[in-house]
């Protein structure tokens, strides 16, 4: 099964990016939000996939639509085949998740030495591993959000105004820049987007 993945700057700055045809292990990241933000990268794919608790202990998390203010969440692991992303989840947990959008990545295992102390590390009940068959810099809309939540609007991807480019290796880095309308709030930032080849349950 394919795997929509995107690699951003910040993982840039942390891990060495892969070439078509890498084998990898990856820490996989997914939330709702991802949906929202991703959702013109690959639309129309979704992957339903088992939920279990991981082994860390629940957290309380900021929630502005609970009366006390906040919500205790267990982290978890959405489960098919080989893929194992990590996820925030409520509680109790369900049984299953169905993520849509696009997954990021958290960790690799090609740290770039100069900032190696800085970057995450890997967590080993969320591995995935899997091969690289496409890649593609995108680059992506940003602008303020036109959903207000709760009072504020976030500076998000704007699905419907994504730019392609397929490429056979990552750059050497990703780029920003604002387009030429003086009024306009708006930029564009590059995201790697990984096609990643997981094998799914059957093998």
């Amino acid at each position: 099964m394919r795997i929509p993945v995107v690699f951003d700057a910040k993982k840039y700055i942390w891990f060495e990016p892969p070439a078509v045809g890498d084998q990898v292990r990856w820490q996989l990241w997914w939330t709702e939000e991802w949906n929202r933000y991703w959702a013109g990268l690959r639309p129309g794919w979704r992957l339903t996939t088992e939920l279990r608790a991981s082994s860390r202990a629940p957290k309380t998390y900021l929630d502005p639509d609970s009366p006390a203010g906040t919500v205790i969440k267990q982290s978890a692991i959405a489960i098919c085949g080989d893929l194992r992303a990590k996820y925030v989840a409520p509680i109790p947990i369900p049984d299953s998740l169905t993520m849509s959008g696009a997954l990021t990545v958290n960790a690799t295992e090609k740290r770039r030495p100069a900032r190696a102390p800085d970057a995450p590390e890997m967590d080993p009940e969320t591995i995935t591993v899997g091969t690289v068959t496409g890649l593609q810099v995108v680059s992506v809309l940003h602008d303020w959000g036109a959903v207000d939540r709760h009072g504020w609007s976030g500076f998000e991807p704007i699905a419907g105004n994504e730019w392609f480019y397929d490429v056979v290796r990552a750059p050497a880095r990703l780029h920003h820049y604002r387009p030429s309308d003086p009024d306009s709030s708006a930029v564009r930032n590059e995201v790697l987007l990984v096609d990643l080849d997981v094998s799914d349950a059957s093998g």
